[in-house]
């Protein structure tokens, strides 16, 4: 009876946990989503995109959150954060990146795996570890892919002379300053080709058939397409 009981205990905890990370994981992904936009709020389509799940269950979950204050959701137009939300994702964003530069800097982990690994940590930690953790780290205002780590009051601050790397002129020399798609595939194609943060870059040619690019790194030529082009940022 003890064991039957200590089991039901154990999967009731189980599930609890899972559906909390669950929760934070939606909230962190649609404050990551606004943190890039000029917009209030991000279409559901959107979201579903972002996490690979169906429009069905990120509708499911936003009902969920709409009722525990986290956010308010506008039909057609999309959801926006409340300020108990933003609280929760910039949060949940901060614990992440901080993991993200203490086991790429102190545990030496590859830049294209440190992202998996503070899906998971971020959700463990309590904010006065992280703040240790931040401080033993000399307060870094960036992740290993250059994107800005929230402050402990919540302050994010981008690089506002940043530009996307197909919007930078022909044949001009600009330094690599952050990757917004953290595909560790993509990361570790990027990494082979000699990409990393501060890397000088320029575009030699630009196709309007397909508005892909070649760039040279290094001495080498490599070719885009619109879509990652529009996932690295120069300045």
């Amino acid at each position: 009876m003890v064991l039957v009981l200590f089991c039901f205990g154990f999967f009731g905890y189980y599930e609890c946990m899972k559906d909390l990370r669950a929760t934070q994981d939606y909230i962190k992904s649609i404050a990551t989503l606004l943190m890039k936009s000029t917009d209030d709020v991000v279409k559901l389509k959107v979201v579903s995109e972002k996490l690979t799940v169906s429009h069905s269950a990120v509708c499911d979950m936003v009902k969920k959150l709409e009722k525990e204050g986290y956010v308010k959701n506008h039909s057609y137009k999309g959801v926006e954060l409340t300020d108990k939300g933003w609280g929760l994702g910039r949060r949940l964003i901060r614990h992440h990146r901080l993991w993200e530069v203490f086991l790429h800097q102190t545990l030496q982990v590859p830049w294209d795996e440190v992202h998996d690994e503070a899906e998971h940590l971020e959700h463990a930690a309590s904010d006065t570890l992280m703040n240790r953790i931040d401080e033993v780290l000399g307060f870094p205002e960036v992740d290993p892919h250059g994107n800005p780590i929230p402050t402990a009051d919540g302050k994010v601050v981008f690089n506002e002379n940043e530009k996307v790397l197909f919007d930078i002129p022909i044949n001009k020399s600009h330094s690599i300053h952050r990757f917004e798609s953290l595909d560790p595939a993509y990361l570790n194609y990027l990494s082979q080709h000699g990409f990393c943060i501060g890397a000088e870059i320029r575009v030699v040619e630009r196709f309007d058939f397909d508005q892909s690019i070649i760039c040279e790194l290094n001495g080498h030529k490599i070719q885009f397409s619109l879509t990652i082009a529009k996932q690295i940022f120069v300045s």
